[in-house]
């Protein structure tokens, strides 16, 4: 597939530079409302033409935050001063306690994944093209009167039997076979052109898995969501408290981008997160830039440090010159058969315990592009995995399809 369609609006813009519109410093104790009273001010400014409102500047030191900031209007940048360790020049979140338990200390967008499924009484068109190759952008349908140029739409082939036969029902070896509607694909795009005479729709970016007709039907439907856009985060460190690096009492996530498009994270440094440093779901077109996700807490066992995540409903979203350490999988799709086009480039993982890789259930179009390991914790365990899993975790079976490696270094003796 091309996989140069990742990331925020789909590469063709650069990544804005918003000079700050306001600055607070920080408060002794708790800094979550000293931030978030900010930030819901800025949320009632009106949008200029590039979809921007404001940027918040946190100047330098320790903000302490003990629940939750949310960034949930499009057009706000969150500022820091720096990313570095000194907090006399550098901007440093900490996040305290537990409460609620299992939480994103930033959340970035609406939170809801509402639009990427089709609902009762919604128009849509059905695919009539026989077959449609992985990688394509052009779709034939009826019913082509239902959209125009410009319209956002979601491409989705349901998971039937016939279709689950001909990939031997996901390949899980001795664990369930995969079951009807639990694997459908998902693609979250944009109608770029239409072709009346062929009755056909180009999408502007491509669809990454084969959609064959007489196997499973696909149905094109609008993406009424509209979530918020041109949200970002910059320059600063996020650090869990936590003093045991077995522990689990504190914030799971630190940055979590979910139910947002052309948004993007910074320079953006993470640490001792149970699950993700910064991680996606139900998001579309965001870039994770220069950050690094390091050195999380938690037991090392499943669902537990997936430093640089793309979990369910990510579409065509990109890590680039990111940095790992301690994962179990650094850099990882763990949103099954509703994420595709996604993209970890010019990246460094240390001290991995286990592989970077589709993790479970057919994932699509994943590219890891320029990725350098070192210093593996078992220096015999492989470290990339784009495979059948088989019965591993639950039923996970085939984990990637269209799917590259392309100038991965590894260590010898995991190779």
């Amino acid at each position: 597939p091309n996989f140069s369609f990742a990331g925020y609006h789909n590469g063709d813009k650069e990544i804005p530079n918003y000079s700050p519109d306001l600055r607070i410093n920080p408060i002794p104790g708790d800094n979550t409302s000293h931030i978030q009273t900010v930030l819901d001010s800025l949320a009632n400014l009106p949008l200029d033409s590039s979809g921007h409102r404001a940027c918040l500047q946190l100047g330098p030191g320790v903000f302490r935050i003990s629940g939750r900031i949310f960034l949930p209007a499009g057009g706000i940048v969150l500022k820091g001063s720096g990313s570095g360790e000194d907090s006399t020049t550098n901007t440093i979140l900490i996040g305290t306690g537990n409460t609620p338990s299992g939480r994103s200390l930033i959340n970035i967008g609406s939170l809801s994944s509402a639009g990427w499924d089709l609902v009762t009484g919604q128009t849509f068109s059905n695919l009539t093209s026989p077959f449609v190759p992985a990688g394509s952008r052009s779709l034939q349908i009826d019913q082509l009167e239902n959209f125009q140029i410009g319209d956002e739409v979601v491409v989705r082939q349901r998971s039937v039997n016939d279709w689950l036969a001909s990939i031997n029902f996901g390949g899980t070896d001795s664990d369930d076979n995969w079951s009807v509607g639990t694997i459908n694909l998902f693609y979250q795009r944009t109608i770029e052109a239409i072709d009346t005479l062929e009755s056909k729709i180009v999408l502007n970016a491509p669809i990454f898995d084969h959609l064959e007709t007489a196997l499973a039907p696909t149905v094109i439907y609008p993406f009424v969501a509209n979530p918020p856009e041109e949200i970002g985060i910059e320059d600063m460190q996020v650090i869990i408290a936590s003093d045991d690096t077995l522990s689990e009492d504190h914030a799971r996530n630190a940055v979590y981008f979910n139910g947002v498009k052309n948004s993007w994270a910074r320079n953006v440094v993470t640490k001792k997160f149970t699950y993700a440093g910064i991680g996606t779901q139900s998001a579309s077109k965001v870039s994770i830039i220069d950050c690094k996700a390091l050195d999380p807490h938690s037991l090392i066992t499943g669902a537990r440090r997936y430093n640089f995540t793309a979990d369910a409903r990510s579409n065509l979203i990109l890590f680039q010159g990111c940095e790992a350490s301690r994962g179990r999988h650094a850099f990882v799709s763990n949103g099954t058969s509703s994420v595709s086009g996604i993209v970890w480039t010019d990246c460094l993982s240390r001290k991995d315990y286990s592989t970077s890789e589709g993790h479970r259930r057919w994932s699509q179009a994943l590219l890891f592009d320029n990725i350098r390991f070192l210093n593996p914790i078992n220096a015999s365990d492989r470290l990339i995995g784009l495979y059948n899993r088989g019965s591993f975790g639950t039923g996970h079976g085939w984990s990637s399809v269209h799917s590259v490696a392309w100038n991965v270094n590894i260590p010898l003796s995991n190779r």
